[in-house]
């Protein structure tokens, strides 16, 4: 797999406090499109829901991959933490 979920995570990190940069970049590059912008509102809008969702899992795989602590613990805490994420995203469009 070329792309990982964390990496996506990772990149979107750094690019969304960055994305009214990228913004104007990619306009004065390509302005349209087929008659359309490429980068649109609803563009960042889908990033930053794709962020946040992934950042919960980002969270808990670094807690979990944690090398000198006991994860063992904080396994149940995390799958229930991850569990109410689900749920909360499972009506979200």
């Amino acid at each position: 797999m070329d792309v990982r979920w964390h990496s996506t995570y990772l990149m979107l990190k750094h690019v969304l406090p960055c994305k009214a940069t990228f913004y104007v970049f990619i306009t004065t590059q390509n302005p349209l499109v087929d008659g359309l912008p490429l980068l649109t509102e609803q563009h960042w809008y889908v990033a930053e829901k794709i962020f946040e969702f992934l950042q919960q899992f980002y969270d808990s795989t670094d807690v979990l991959s944690s090398v000198y602590y006991t994860t063992s613990l904080s396994i149940l805490h995390q799958i229930l933490e991850i569990d109410d994420h689900l749920d909360n995203y499972e009506i979200d469009r």
